[in-house]
């Protein structure tokens, strides 16, 4: 999934663009929202991926 991803990403990134990708642990992204300024990091309800 991370290489497909990248690879699609690459096909749309200019030389001008940065790519970093970054696995974070559960807790880490639940703990987003503390470290943020107010509703920059709303987790939905249904979850989502920080790619």
């Amino acid at each position: 999934m991370r290489e497909k991803l990248r690879w699609e990403l690459e096909k749309v990134l200019t030389l001008k663009d940065d790519l970093i990708l970054i696995r974070l642990s559960e807790q880490c992204v639940r703990d987003l929202p503390k470290y943020n300024r107010p509703d920059t990091w709303l987790l939905d309800e249904k979850g989502f991926r920080v790619i």
